[in-house]
């Protein structure tokens, strides 16, 4: 998953910071070089849960493209709402979207 290590091994070296947290749902935040930002979604329950990634969690300004890393597929741009497995996590890539 050389997607999820790039991510790791940003060159920015930024710390991941959660941003939100409800309802055993926490979502951590972690800017990029590039200007794109991780959004880690973990679900600290017994049961599978949908989480709701909201525009204004990422940060960023503007259309976004989401990117569910481990799924390899890209989701949607703006809100979100993945299923995030019992005491799973879900890993995104949101990253703003130019004009041409």
């Amino acid at each position: 998953m050389p997607a999820v290590i790039a991510i790791d091994q940003d060159r920015l070296g930024e710390q991941g910071r959660r941003i939100r947290r409800a309802e055993g749902i926490e979502l951590w935040r972690k800017r990029l070089s590039d200007g794109s930002v991780a959004v880690a979604i973990f679900n600290r329950t017994t049961l599978a849960q949908r989480a709701r990634l909201l525009p204004e969690d990422s940060g960023l300004a503007g259309p976004v493209r989401v990117r569910d890393l481990f799924e390899d597929r890209v989701l949607a741009g703006g809100e979100v709402a993945p299923t995030v497995a019992p005491h799973g996590v879900v890993l995104l890539r949101v990253e703003p979207v130019t004009a041409r």
